[in-house]
């Protein structure tokens, strides 16, 4: 009789430590990633390119089918229909403020989108195509081929769409 009682609390004991395991092998993995600064940071730089790009579709919308060639200033202030800075403009602010790159440490450089070596993005005002600058950061070389063309890579359509 004795036998059985110790059998049946040992197999509970068994099942919950298998269980236990289970989620912890499940759960860890996701807090080392949540650590990696890198990895934040490149979470950071993805979400930047999908709020930024989807603002500039948003602007485009609005301004008959043009893209700002200042697009710092246009993103983060009111604007007339031909995309002229107006304070009392109809459209926008879309942008509260623009966000820098966050893979590039110099605050300033971070925000400046012309491409150069050391700034924090490449704008194309002619195509509306906004990525990371690749230039800025000792990391591109660790990001996975297919991440790198939606970050840094022009889509394959960049003309212009009416």
């Amino acid at each position: 009789m004795n036998s059985k009682k110790t059998v049946f609390p040992i197999v509970k004991v068994l099942t919950v430590v298998v269980i236990l395991a289970v989620v912890g092998a499940c759960v860890i993995p996701q807090f080392r990633c949540i650590c990696d600064m890198g990895n934040a940071r490149m979470l950071n730089l993805v979400s930047n390119l999908q709020t930024i790009r989807s603002q500039l579709e948003l602007y485009r919308e609005h301004h008959n089918g043009t893209y700002p060639v200042d697009i710092v200033q246009a993103l983060t202030r009111k604007t007339d229909i031909d995309g002229t800075i107006n304070p009392s403009g109809y459209y926008g602010p879309y942008l509260r403020q623009f966000p820098g790159n966050p893979l590039v440490v110099d605050p300033v450089a971070a925000v400046k989108t012309t491409g150069a070596p050391g700034e924090g993005w490449n704008y194309d005002p002619a195509t509306g195509v906004f990525l990371a600058n690749e230039d800025t950061h000792v990391c591109y070389k660790r990001i996975q081929p297919v991440d790198r063309e939606l970050l840094f890579e022009a889509p394959p359509n960049t003309a212009k769409q009416q």
